[in-house]
C-alpha cells in the first residue's frame, strides 16, 4: 500500500489515467492507505488529470491568520502572527491585493509566511489558514506590527462598507463599526486611529493601505 502520495509510482499514475469514473477511484483507493484517501480528489485533479510533479505535489503553504474581526481586534499583533511560526523562508510578507484577494476579502492584505516544507497532509493550527503556494501574490513587509495594524484597519473598513467615509473620528467610527473601544487591543486602537486618519485625509487606494506607515506606528 502507498502511504505517501509524493511517492506514487509512475506506472500507477499511468494506469489511473487510462481509467475513469468509479473504476479510477476504486483503483486508487485500492493502492493507497486509508489516511491518504481523503487527498485523492486533490491528487487526481493535479497529478492524474493535470501535469503537477508527483514528488513536489501538495508541498508547502502560505500561512495567514484566520480570525473573525472581533477576535482580531482584541488580540495583540504578536498574538495574531505568533501561530504563523514565522518568518518562514522568505521573511514576513502580506497577501497582495489582486483579482482573487481583492478588498474586502478577509485575507487580502493579511500578514503571511511561506513554509515550503509542509506536506500535503498538514493541517493548520487554530487561528491559522493555509493557502496553496503560488495561488496568492506576496509583498514583503519590514515590520509585522505595522502589517497587522494595516490589516486590522482594512478589515474594519470592510465592515464599514458604504459608511467608510463617515469614519472621521474615533467615537463615530466605533459606533458605525459596532465595536467597543475598551475591548480593543493596543494594536487595534492604533489601527483604528490610522484608518480614521486615512479617511479624514481623503486618501485613495485600499483602506488600511492608503497612508504612510507612520499612521500605523
Amino acid at each position: 500500500m502507498i502511504d505517501d502520495l509524493n511517492q506514487v509510482p509512475a506506472d500507477v499514475i499511468e494506469q489511473a489515467r487510462r481509467l475513469s469514473g468509479f473504476d479510477r477511484r476504486a483503483f486508487l483507493w485500492s493502492r493507497v492507505t486509508h489516511a491518504n484517501r481523503a487527498f485523492l480528489d486533490w491528487f487526481t485533479s493535479d497529478v492524474i488529470d493535470g501535469d503537477a510533479d508527483v514528488a513536489s505535489w501538495g508541498r508547502g503553504r502560505i500561512l495567514v491568520p484566520e480570525l473573525t474581526l472581533t477576535d482580531l481586534l482584541t488580540r495583540s499583533g504578536a498574538d495574531v502572527v505568533g501561530p504563523l511560526d514565522g518568518p518562514g523562508e522568505t521573511s514576513w510578507s502580506r497577501i497582495e491585493f489582486d483579482e482573487v484577494y481583492a478588498f474586502p476579502h478577509r485575507h487580502a492584505g493579511a500578514p503571511a509566511t511561506v513554509h515550503s516544507d509542509l506536506p500535503y497532509s498538514w493541517s493548520p493550527p487554530p487561528a491559522v489558514t493555509a493557502i496553496t503556494l503560488g495561488s496568492a501574490q506576496l509583498r514583503p513587509v519590514d515590520r509585522t506590527d505595522v502589517a497587522v495594524r494595516r490589516w486590522m484597519a482594512c478589515r474594519m473598513a470592510g465592515r464599514a462598507a458604504t459608511d467608510l467615509g463617515r469614519l472621521t473620528d474615533i467615537d463615530r467610527a466605533a459606533s458605525i463599526l459596532r465595536i467597543e473601544l475598551d475591548a480593543l487591543s493596543a494594536d487595534a486602537r492604533k489601527a483604528l486611529h490610522g484608518l480614521v486618519a486615512e479617511v479624514t485625509a481623503s486618501a485613495e487606494g485600499v483602506p488600511g493601505f492608503r497612508g504612510p506607515d507612520s499612521l500605523y506606528e
